[in-house]
């Protein structure tokens, strides 16, 4: 089973998977204890006080999603790069 699972999502799936994870928690972090710098996301902090959080946490999904897709995966790299950008 394990070995069936590497075969399936290879070197650019596990590293969406690897990836999106940690995109995913630290956008958990952030719903719990948000960062007290918000000078780079003040704006959308006030628009919407979950928007940074719920932006990580899609970014993340997406990206552990596309890992799992063999013939498709730059949206799960352009959701991690996009979400780190600003």
């Amino acid at each position: 089973m394990r070995r069936r699972l590497i075969c399936r999502i290879g070197r650019r799936g596990a590293s969406l998977l690897l990836l999106g994870s940690l995109v995913g928690l630290y956008g958990a972090g952030q719903l719990a204890d948000p960062l007290p710098d918000t000078r780079g996301v003040r704006l959308r902090l006030a628009l919407a006080p979950m928007a940074w959080s719920s932006t990580w946490i899609a970014a993340g999904l997406i990206a552990v999603a596309c890992a799992f897709r063999r013939d498709n995966d730059w949206p799960g790299f352009a959701a991690l790069t996009a979400v780190a950008m600003p």
